[in-house]
Formats: structure tokens, sequence, C-alpha cells
């Protein structure tokens, strides 16, 4: 299931998976961002269209993940 979703978001254009690309390193915990589209958004999309459960936004990371600059919205 792991290697169907990261094949099927490689077709994507403007999302992009953080990540090693290499599965053998992965776990079955995938964060990803679509350009111009609010976290929120993507997450009501992905649990109302295909049932899908995420987690939306920053939670408790939000002091760490600051430093990275334009991609925080406060």
């Amino acid at each position: 299931m792991l290697t169907h979703f990261i094949e099927a978001c490689s077709k994507i254009d403007g999302l992009t998976l953080f990540g090693p690309t290499d599965l053998t390193k992965r776990v079955a915990v995938v964060s990803f961002l679509i350009e111009d589209i609010d976290s929120h958004e993507v997450a009501v999309i992905l649990d109302e269209h295909y049932q899908i459960a995420v987690r939306a936004g920053l939670h408790c990371a939000l002091s760490y993940i600051k430093q990275w600059g334009p991609l925080i919205r406060d």
C-alpha cells in the first residue's frame, strides 16, 4: 500500500514527499506538502472523499518547524 501511495503521489504536480525514497528505510507514515493548499483543506478532502484519516498541521513541532521560514503560515 505504501509503494502504491508513493508512486501515485509522485504523479501529482506540486506535491512534495518528505523522507527517504528507499522503502526499506521508511515506515508506513508519510509526510507531504501540497503547494498552495492549506493542510487542513487537504485533510478534509482526504477524509470526506476517500475515507483516509490524516493529521494536518504542525502539532507540537511548531517551534522547531518555524526555522524553515516561508513554509509556515501563522
